[in-house]
């Protein structure tokens, strides 16, 4: 859970963090992710992007990219399916770490197709960052993540749940959320551009 069981307690004023409550959380963190086309957590992507002709940048999955350990066009892919790579050098590209974005520099390009580039790479915050909750993307998250667990929490006590899908017990349902303009807001500054 990127909310810890503390930041629950406190923001709502309770003693602990029912397993209903929890799968709540759960079912709204999941929703996020899903809106936002991110994970958050830190984690390792393999990826082949589909590549257009004269396109200089490729927009990660999801950023913060922290490492990138392979970036290399697929020269041939073999009866078993090994691929033939050659690596691009650091000086052929720039990744902007905080957007996710590898930009070619220096003529390099890359060629077009499916299929034709590997990206082998690790992305999103850590728990020390989660945990200090410094930085702006982190707070953001948080922030929408307790407004929503609040709301939806405070309806599930009436069985009026929101929640986009969630199952607790024998229970589970499928809910859309209606969001208020600062959540949206929220939400929208969090999203993954892919354009």
């Amino acid at each position: 859970m990127i909310l810890s069981e503390t930041e629950i307690k406190e923001y709502l004023g309770l003693d602990e963090v029912s397993d209903k409550l929890a799968a709540i959380e759960e079912g709204i963190e999941s929703w996020v992710k899903g809106e936002t086309r991110r994970k958050f957590e830190q984690a390792t992507y393999t990826e082949y992007p589909t590549i257009y002709p004269g396109q200089d940048e490729i927009i990660l999955s999801d950023a913060p990219a922290t490492a990138i350990s392979t970036f290399s066009t697929i020269t041939d892919i073999d009866d078993d399916g090994t691929e033939t790579l050659e690596a691009y050098n650091a000086g052929d590209y720039y990744l902007d770490e905080d957007k996710g974005i590898i930009s070619m520099l220096r003529g390099a390009w890359l060629p077009p197709g499916r299929h034709t580039v590997k990206l082998v790479y690790t992305a999103g915050f850590t728990i020390a960052q989660f945990t200090a909750g410094e930085l702006d993307d982190i707070r953001i998250l948080k922030l929408l993540l307790k407004t929503l667990l609040a709301r939806e929490y405070a309806l599930a006590k009436d069985d009026k749940r929101h929640v986009a899908s969630i199952s607790y017990g024998d229970e589970s349902t499928t809910y859309r959320f209606a969001l208020d303009a600062t959540q949206k807001s929220l939400l929208y500054k969090l999203q993954r551009k892919t354009f």
